[in-house]
């Protein structure tokens, strides 16, 4: 069951995580998990075009509590088709997109190599370690990596009536994926999954996080946040 959590407080010193928006407006669109590095890394587009003569997208890295960023590297030639990154550590990342398009990099992105995947476009990802992640998005496809985004297997399609928008696993077998009206819970690697019954009106999902295999938080886009009981 899932249920109303008043507030944001009690929830974010649960493990370190950072709200933010995708857009200039307060709704809360994503979570960064903050590794034990305490290192965010994060895509910027758009006014970054004026900022970076030549890149379409520039990647940055920060401190959690810095005023300034520096460029580690950049999606030149490539950066229409990213809709997702992620890092494990300051080394290891990869980036998911357009028609299962999928980049992997060990030195913070200044190189991306491409991965062996086939799918359709990929549009959330969960790096669990350097070699392990899930991805999911459109066509009811789910996959995973086990050599740091190289290559890509696929598991049983997924249909929840929409693409994936969200993905978060505690484990390689326990995790959740969603789309915006409809979540659900696998305990055994995405062979099998348990749709999980959202409040009444609860609205579009914005941002999941599972903190373990009892406990796990769901944030609408008006900034309502929810919790397993």
């Amino acid at each position: 069951d899932l249920k109303a959590k008043s507030g944001s407080r009690k929830f974010l010193p649960e493990k370190n995580l950072l709200m933010f928006s995708r857009n200039n407006s307060f709704r809360i669109n994503q979570y960064l998990h903050l590794k034990p590095s305490s290192l965010i890394l994060t895509v910027y587009g758009g006014c970054m075009k004026k900022l970076f003569s030549g890149l379409v997208l520039a990647l940055l890295i920060t401190s959690v509590f810095a005023v300034e960023w520096e460029q580690k590297g950049s999606f030149k030639g490539f950066a229409s088709e990213v809709n997702y990154i992620g890092f494990f550590d300051a080394k290891n990342g990869i980036a998911v997109g357009a028609s299962g398009f999928v980049r992997y990099t060990n030195n913070g992105g200044k190189k991306w190599k491409k991965g062996n995947n086939t799918s359709r476009c990929l549009f959330t990802l969960d790096m669990l370690t350097k070699d392990f992640a899930w991805a999911a998005g459109d066509g009811n496809h789910v996959r995973f990596t086990k050599d740091g985004g190289k290559t890509w297997e696929a598991v049983p399609d997924l249909f929840l009536n929409d693409k994936f928008s969200v993905l978060d696993f505690c484990d390689e077998k326990t995790g959740w994926i969603g789309t915006r009206k409809r979540l659900a819970m696998t305990t055994d690697g995405s062979q099998t999954f348990t749709q999980l019954a959202l409040p009444e009106n609860f609205g579009d999902i914005a941002a999941i996080y599972l903190l373990n295999t009892n406990t796990g938080y769901v944030v609408n886009t008006t900034g309502k946040l929810i919790v397993t009981k």
